[in-house]
């Protein structure tokens, strides 16, 4: 029964099947599964296999398709609602609502025998279940410790991985390995665990994400294979290899509900796409590196599935959600993954972090350039008639620190309270004003404002610019303007019908006074 269906299977599906879609390569090789009126929703498939939840009968109930046959089958008929079923192998598995209250159960039903058997847990199901074999897992409460559940059909046994934070999206389980996404402030995690070591595995992933809080993850593994999303970019890791690689940029398809996008079997992805202008299924193959269209039909789709050749997913192209099939082994369209905004993105993320750490380098280096410089040229001892240092502002230290304050709270909105990884970013512009500030201070503590030297007048009035340099035996002719009786600013006349501005802002009133004497004593000019 676990026997993937081949192409020949599905070419018989597609003459027999009423629906079957006329129109392009992909249109003519896609089939519904089923037609039925109202929702079908939400497919897994697993070998020959297809179950959906189906509303058909006013409520959500579970149903099947087998794919050589054809046949649709009912697998609940409770008048309440059975919802998110998975399967592997012969077992389907599903969450079911037994009253109006909150409570819900997980229901396993045993494709060989028929039955059907509640799955005895003291946990609550707070997420979808996903199944490998016996065992299956889910999100969820046990003993009010938060984590992801396992549970072992054949004997009974119940685990509990414990999650110190919220449970972003799965969990979803291959083999042995089970993993999730779990919020962490600023950023979610992918983690995983080996039920067999019974211990937690690193995930080779940076996973620090400026995307917002509303992008899905949908981490899903098969083998040693995990793929995810990151904003619109899918990203693949291996367990194995611990090589993490990013395959395409999803165009985003803007729903108003929370569904699953992703799913993987062996080198083969699939998702739900817009790059077309319209809501289509895409996939890609990590061996030969190419992507490909399943459909071009242009009505709406969602929550792919895929085992062996064979891709299912909702459609909406009759009006109503349907189950529709496509069989890989048929053509398909390429479909070309540019990887050009990979680059962008990449250049964009290291601009935001070091371009202005690049800046506040290049202005560190220019202040201690400034210092040396200075300490050579007029030597360690100066003399107190010849030099004018700033006057101190008080101001512009309240602003500076204002500003480096306002960077940490964003930081700490950002990160803990909203977050986003925009609270790094803060935190980083923050450090760097910090930074700074402290060079900026020695700077302001060894270099004077004006220097008046043997030969020429150093004026240093930015920390990041070279003084300017008047030389005094071409100062023919100085002209002080006031305001208020206060000189502020010294315009001196030179040869060669030169002129220069000294601005006095940055000195007390008295050294104000005292530059001027000593400017006119020095060169005779007034």
């Amino acid at each position: 029964m676990s026997t993937v269906v081949n192409s020949t299977l599905l070419f018989i599906l597609i003459l027999t099947l009423p629906g079957a879609s006329v129109g392009s390569v992909a249109e003519q090789n896609d089939v519904p599964l089923t037609l039925a009126p109202f929702s079908q929703v939400n497919p897994a498939i697993y070998g020959d296999i297809v179950v959906w939840q189906d509303n058909r009968n006013g409520n959500w109930d579970i149903y099947g398709y087998r794919l050589p046959t054809g046949e649709e089958f009912q697998i609940t008929a409770d008048s309440h609602d059975q919802y998110s079923p998975a399967i592997s192998a012969d077992i389907v598995v599903w969450i079911d609502s037994e009253d109006e209250s909150t409570t819900r159960t997980l229901y396993c039903y045993n494709l060989l025998t028929e039955e059907k058997t509640i799955i005895l847990t003291s946990a609550t199901v707070d997420s979808a279940p996903a199944v490998f074999e016996d065992t299956v897992v889910w999100a969820g409460h046990y003993k009010y410790q938060r984590g992801v559940i396992a549970y072992n059909l054949a004997t009974g046994e119940e685990f509990l991985i414990p999650v110190s934070s919220y449970i972003y999206d799965g969990p979803a389980i291959s083999r042995d390995i089970v993993i999730w996404s779990e919020k962490r402030p600023g950023r979610v995690l992918i983690q995983g665990f080996n039920l067999q070591e019974r211990e937690r595995i690193s995930i080779p992933s940076t996973m620090i994400s400026f995307s917002s809080d509303e992008d899905e993850m949908n981490p899903k593994i098969f083998n040693d294979v995990i793929i995810w999303t990151e904003g619109d970019v899918i990203h693949t890791a291996n367990l194995e290899t611990r090589k993490e690689t990013r395959i395409a940029e999803m165009e985003t398809c803007y729903r108003s509900f929370h569904e699953e996008n992703l799913a993987i079997y062996k080198d083969i992805v699939v998702w739900r796409d817009c790059r077309t202008g319209r809501e289509n299924i895409v996939g890609y193959d990590l061996s030969t590196k190419k992507g490909f269209q399943v459909t071009s039909q242009g009505s709406g789709k969602g929550t792919p599935a895929i085992y062996g050749n064979i891709v299912v997913w909702q459609d909406s192209r009759n009006g109503d959600w349907d189950i529709y099939g496509f069989d890989l082994t048929a053509p398909v369209i390429p479909l070309e993954i540019s990887r050009r905004t990979f680059i962008l993105s990449d250049l964009f993320e290291i601009g935001i972090i070091f371009g202005p750490l690049a800046f506040l380098l290049f202005l560190i280096g220019r202040l201690t350039a400034d210092m040396k410089t200075f300490k050579r040229t007029v030597g360690s001892r100066l003399s107190q008639e010849k030099e004018f240092r700033r006057n101190p502002k008080p101001g512009d230290w309240i602003a500076f620190l204002f500003n480096s304050s306002c960077y940490l709270v964003l930081g700490v909105l950002f990160l803990f309270g909203m977050g986003s990884s925009f609270g790094y970013v803060a935190f980083l512009y923050a450090s760097y004003m910090i930074i700074y500030g402290f060079f900026y201070y020695r700077w302001l503590s060894e270099i004077p404002y004006i220097f008046i030297k043997d030969s020429e007048i150093m004026i240093f009035e930015k920390p990041y610019f070279r003084p300017a340099i008047i030389p005094l035996d071409a100062i023919e002719k100085v002209n002080v303007e006031k305001w208020t009786d206060i000189p502020s600013k010294v315009k001196v006349s030179l040869l060669n019908d030169n002129r220069a501005e000294i601005n006095l802002e940055n000195l007390t009133e008295d050294s104000r006074k005292l530059f001027i004497h000593m400017l006119e004593r020095v060169t005779g000019a007034s």
